[in-house]
């Protein structure tokens, strides 16, 4: 007689049961609060360096949009926007100080 048959290990068991990853879906008032927070951001900076004084607004406005579709977004452009806004028109108050009430005229 032979020797027994060998015996071998089972074979790998199968992966456990996974959950599907969750749906993902398209939500168009996160993409607009994103779009306008960034529309915002960009005009907030952009205010310090050229006409604040027309920017500052437009980016509290996006700023203000983006914070009322998504509480969490928005809040840069309108603290930019805001100061810029403030810094050039104080500016602009100095300068016609400066011509109007100039001891020289």
């Amino acid at each position: 007689m032979g020797p027994p048959p060998m015996y071998y290990a089972p074979g790998p068991y199968p992966p456990p049961y996974m959950y599907p990853p969750p749906m993902m879906y398209y939500d168009p008032r996160a993409a607009e609060a994103k779009k306008s927070a960034d529309i915002g951001l960009i005009c907030g900076i952009l205010a310090f360096f050229f006409i604040g004084i027309v920017l500052g607004p437009i980016a509290i406005f996006f700023g203000a949009r983006a914070h009322r579709l998504d509480p969490s977004k928005g809040f840069a452009g309108i603290a930019l926007g805001t100061t810029a806004f403030i810094i050039y028109l104080v500016y602009i108050v100095f300068i016609f100080a400066m011509i109007f009430y100039s001891p020289f005229v």
